[in-house]
Parts: structure tokens; C-alpha cells; sequence
């Protein structure tokens, strides 16, 4: 009896810590896109970090989606700069798509660019 209570125990505290960390994960994700950068902050239950990429660096984004997240309707977006890539999670689809061109946008900077049409 007190092993099923011990064990009922940690799976309800291993449970409740899970779905908390979780929260706390994708609460603390965010991004600003300015004029010449895009800020995007992460983190988790003990940690809050954040990223600065100039656009004037950004080399390609890519728009991704497995299984999971074509179904429930959800991108993620890779910004690829020369030295790092960076990740924005847990974007509807359209907003994958608008904030992608933005960036793609705002990234231009003359006719040699990677991203010229």
C-alpha cells in the first residue's frame, strides 16, 4: 500500500512538473522584428536567454513542419546566419509564412543580395 502511494506520488509530482515546464517553456518564447534585427527570446524554468540577429547576416529561412505540427496547423521557422541558426517555434502557419517574408524583406539590402529577385 505505501509503495503504490510513494510511486503515485511521483508520478503525479513528475507529471504536474512536466506539464508546468512545458508552460513555462513556451510562455517565455518571443520574438521582435525591427527595422535592422530581430530579437527572439527563449528559455525555460531556470533559464531566460535571448538572441540579437542583425538582418544584415541573416543568409536564408526556412519554414519547416513535421507531422505533428502540419496537423495541428503550427511552424517553425530557421533563420540561418554565417555563423548559427536560430529557431522561432510554434508559429500558426500564416504567421510562419508572413514573418518569413518580412524577414526576407527587411533583409535586402541592395541588388547583389542573396534574396534579390
Amino acid at each position: 500500500m505505501i509503495s503504490c502511494l510513494a510511486i503515485s506520488f511521483f508520478f503525479i509530482k513528475g507529471f504536474t512538473f512536466i506539464c508546468f515546464g512545458a508552460y513555462r517553456k513556451y510562455s517565455r518564447r518571443s520574438y521582435l522584428l525591427g527595422d535592422d534585427e530581430l530579437m527572439i527570446r527563449w528559455g525555460n524554468v531556470w533559464s531566460d536567454n535571448s538572441s540579437i540577429i542583425p538582418l544584415s547576416r541573416v543568409q536564408h529561412v526556412d519554414q519547416e513542419q513535421d507531422m505533428l505540427a502540419k496537423r495541428l496547423g503550427l511552424s517553425e521557422l530557421t533563420i540561418t546566419t554565417a555563423g548559427d541558426h536560430h529557431f522561432i517555434v510554434g508559429l500558426t502557419e500564416e504567421d510562419a509564412v508572413r514573418l518569413r517574408r518580412q524577414i526576407i524583406e527587411l533583409s535586402k539590402l541592395d541588388n547583389e543580395d542573396a534574396y534579390y529577385d
